[in-house]
């Protein structure tokens, strides 16, 4: 940007950096709810922008996508930390919570399935544990976040 660029001119960069990069992989998404709506690009970037919160590492984001998603067919509460409000009431946050890279929107777009219902992130490595069961999180949070 040039130090007299407005800002319609800053605003219009980022959106058409925006649509160049984003929009692509929003449009070839498939993803649907448990009751067969298809989720729109809004509300897929909301996904992403969790998944870019919560996730540090490219091979786990498809996993917690893939978690977040049967979370919400279930009817479970997201809970995830960097949206407090997930724990108070099943379903996505009303807007995204952060600017979601490439990898993330494309996780949110291509979720890997899996038996995993809980995460944590070890804050010694960032490494992200995956449990099946409450119990299961429950030992992994006592074991790591201690």
């Amino acid at each position: 940007f040039f130090m007299n660029s407005s800002a319609d001119d800053v605003i219009a960069r980022f959106m058409g950096n925006f649509y160049k990069k984003a929009m692509p992989i929003l449009a070839n998404s498939k993803v649907q709810t448990a009751n067969g709506k298809k989720l729109g690009p809004y509300e897929l970037l909301i996904v992403a922008s969790i998944v870019e919160s919560e996730v540090p590492f490219t091979e786990d984001r498809p996993i917690v996508a893939g978690i977040l998603y049967r979370r919400l067919n279930i009817g479970m509460a997201l809970q995830v930390d960097v949206a407090p409000e997930t724990y108070d009431r099943p379903g996505l946050p009303k807007m995204p919570i952060s600017n979601p890279g490439a990898d993330a929107i494309t996780a949110a777009v291509h979720p890997k399935k899996s038996e995993y219902l809980y995460y944590l992130s070890d804050p010694k490595t960032n490494k992200t544990i995956f449990s099946k069961t409450f119990d299961e999180h429950v030992q992994n949070k006592f074991k790591y976040l201690r």
